[in-house]
Parts: structure tokens; sequence; C-alpha cells
């Protein structure tokens, strides 16, 4: 595979990771009993995007000429990008567009309706729990796949 290829399978991850991290600062914000799991889903997703923009930078430079075992459809990096999916489809998207549509629309029942949906949504984790106990567990085998294969390639 060539390096335009690693290039933009690695940037089709990065967009799902920004999505995901953008996802739990906004719940992180809105309520200070948010579940712990956000708070560790935000920090697995940053640090695996640290990640990915430092093998994006290798590669874009010419350095990564080990990192061709990474991407397939069965390489880490197509697992990431499948788990990090599969995660933001945990949250209910429509809170956080709700919440950029509020500003200035005046209509007074908004707030109340943002409010339910945040309650709803709070009270619907637990449902979720598992399934991304799960998708953080796979994206953290990812994750560790390519920091050991950065680190080899670096050395």
């Amino acid at each position: 595979m060539d390096g335009l290829s690693i290039a933009a399978s690695i940037l089709a991850v990065i967009q799902v990771a920004d999505r995901v991290i953008s996802l739990c600062k906004f719940y992180l914000a809105l309520s200070r009993d948010a579940p712990s799991d956000i708070r560790i889903i935000w920090i697995e997703t940053s640090s695996l995007r640290t990640i990915l923009d430092n093998i994006q930078f290798l590669t874009a430079n010419g350095h990564g000429l080990s990192l061709n075992t990474l991407v397939g459809s069965d390489g880490p990096i197509e697992g990431c990008r499948k788990a990090l999916g599969e995660l933001s489809g945990l949250f209910p998207s429509d809170n956080l567009n709700a919440s950029a549509c509020d500003g200035g629309s005046g209509d007074r029942s908004q707030p109340k309706r943002r409010k339910l949906k945040d309650v709803w949504a709070t009270l619907a984790w637990p449902f979720k729990e598992g399934t991304a106990r799960k998708l953080l567990v796979e994206i953290a085998h990812h994750k560790t796949t390519l920091n050991l294969a950065l680190t080899a390639d670096i050395r």
C-alpha cells in the first residue's frame, strides 16, 4: 500500500476519533455527574489520536516504511476505525446538534426538551456501558499495536 493510501486510512480514523472526542467533551461539559466511562473514552480516544497524528506525520515525511502492515481490512488502523465508529454510535448525537441550535431560537420549550433528552441519555448510558467497555478494550489493543509499531519504526 502506498503512502497516500496509508495517509487516507489514518485520516479517516482521525476524523472518527475527533467526533468521539467532541461528543465526550460535550457530555462532560453538560454534566458534573457524567459517567466516569465517558472520561475514560475521552482519554483513550485522545491518546489514540496522538499516536495516529505521529504515524501520519512520519508517513507523510517518508519515515513510515514498515507501517504498511498496519493498514488493511484486518489491520489495527481499520480496527480502530470500526471500533470508534461503533463507539460514536453509542452517543445520541441529536443532543449535540440541539445544543448548537439552541443559541438564538427564542423557543422556550427548547431548554426543557434539551434537559429531557440529556436526562434520557444519562439514564440510557448504563445499558450501553458494557458495549462501550468492550470497544475500549478493543481500541486499547489496537492502540498498543500501533504504539509498538511506531516505537519499533523509530529505532
